[in-house]
């Protein structure tokens, strides 16, 4: 089995947030399991981070509002392809 990788400070407590679910999915490239966290902050707004990762590859657990992804996601081509750098600003 692959080692799981986590990010040391993911551990450490949030405060004002209150953790919904704990659970993982399989990677997009079907070589690993992703494990990731959704929670509600003070002000009801949904959050995800991703918690560790079997496949070997790197990953920020800082969390990250369902409304900032939606946000970046409006930017799809007409197509409705996503891409990955949609989720950074330039």
């Amino acid at each position: 089995m692959p080692e799981t990788k986590t990010n040391p400070s993911a551990t450490q407590a949030i405060p004002n947030r209150h953790i919904l679910k704990t659970s993982s999915c399989l990677a997009l490239s079907g070589n690993g399991t992703i494990g990731y966290e959704l929670s509600l902050d003070n002000k009801k707004s949904l959050h995800i981070r991703i918690m560790s990762n079997t496949g070997g590859g790197y990953f920020s657990n800082e969390w990250v509002s369902l409304s900032d992804i939606r946000e970046a996601f409006k930017s799809s081509a007409d197509d409705g392809r996503i891409s990955a750098s949609m989720l950074f600003t330039s």
